[in-house]
């Protein structure tokens, strides 16, 4: 069951960076 959350928190991650990246948006 860990690693089920795992790879949805990893996905929401890299969805989460993907979309700053394509909307030139910083964590700074």
């Amino acid at each position: 069951m860990w690693f089920i959350i795992g790879i949805l928190v990893g996905a929401l991650v890299l969805g989460l960076v993907w979309l700053m990246k394509r909307n030139n948006f910083s964590l700074a």
